[in-house]
């Protein structure tokens, strides 16, 4: 006999793990009767970060995983926060704080020691950090609002100089993603790029030479791009007029696979890796709240398809 949904139990004895949480397990034999807690967690062996937005000011987040009904943990209190992301050792967080003037700071991963290491402004706002993968460059995206449009630009964290901008390449180009692991010889550089009305994910070598089409197509939004560890497959939004699904390519283009296909309501966004590859995290609204609102939260799918897992909670959005 179990008490409990989180574990099931063969006939023999063999107990198998269905969900994270608690089972009491009550065994009888010969009238001698024995009981045992089951405590099920995720073996999945990373915290989630992620930031809310209360319709006031985005603040920062930390959930591990692993364990069964964990509470989040905020992540610099005395600071507001945007776009976080994990540096490739998990050491540290790079985001995006002090709107309207906001700029790109990094943190220790428990959120201390903040400092800033890109200054923004309202008039050339800075977004979406992505950390090199030795963690010691960020490239991020500036959008020159006089004109000047989306470039794609890195800075050393440590010197705060900057390296490197797209800026003799035209416009256009947006959220960049390091890949893990050398290609032909060089890191690339995965990204957004605009052609007239549509967007195609494109890579280029770090040093903005080779530049590629990875996805190609006029009936499509391609945007949000990002490499799985082995950097064989890149993640990545895409918007028809069916709707805004998270799909895989080769990192060399072709084989594109809808991830999600479930048919989930609203928009899916952000799709981001575990550091094994097994699964692939984004961000949905399509559950409802309360009188029918739709909250984004954070879920995740296996990198493979299926296994659906809500993993926030709670009124504001992920």
């Amino acid at each position: 006999r179990r008490e409990g949904g989180d574990a099931s139990v063969k006939a023999l004895g063999a107990v198998t793990a269905v969900r994270r949480g608690a089972a009491a397990v009550t065994v009888t034999v010969h009238g001698k009767t024995a009981e045992a807690l089951i405590t099920v967690t995720a073996d999945h062996p990373y915290d989630l970060v992620y930031h809310t937005f209360d319709g006031t000011s985005p603040s920062l987040w930390r959930l591990d995983i692993r364990e069964a009904e964990e509470s989040p943990t905020r992540l610099v209190p005395d600071r507001e926060g945007a776009h976080v992301v994990p540096s490739p050792d998990g050491s540290r967080i790079a985001f995006v704080s002090g709107a309207p003037d906001a700029g790109i700071w990094v943190a220790n991963a428990d959120g201390s020691d903040a400092r800033e290491v890109v200054i923004g402004s309202r008039w050339s706002p800075v977004y979406q950090p992505a950390w090199s993968p030795d963690g010691t460059k960020i490239a991020y995206t500036r959008d020159i609002a006089t004109g000047g449009g989306e470039q794609i630009w890195i800075v050393d964290v440590e010197t705060k100089m900057t390296l490197a901008t797209t800026d003799a390449h035209g416009t256009g180009h947006s959220w960049p993603t390091w890949s893990p692991v050398p290609i032909d010889g060089a890191y690339r550089i995965a990204y957004a790029q605009k052609i007239g009305s549509r967007s195609e994910i494109w890579s280029m070598r770090e040093d903005f030479t080779d530049a590629r089409a990875v996805t190609q197509g006029n009936d499509r939004y391609d945007t949000q791009p990002a490499w799985s560890p082995d950097g064989q497959t890149i993640a990545f939004q895409r918007a028809t007029i069916s709707g805004f699904d998270i799909w895989l390519v080769d990192a060399e283009g072709g084989n594109e696979l809808g991830l999600v296909g479930l048919d989930l309501a609203g928009e899916q966004s952000t799709p981001r890796w575990s550091p094994d590859g097994k699964l692939v995290a984004f961000a949905s609204k399509h559950e409802t709240y309360g009188q029918a609102t739709r909250l984004w939260q954070i879920y995740t799918l296996r990198a493979t398809g299926g296994g659906l897992a809500r993993r926030t909670s709670g009124a504001v959005d992920k």
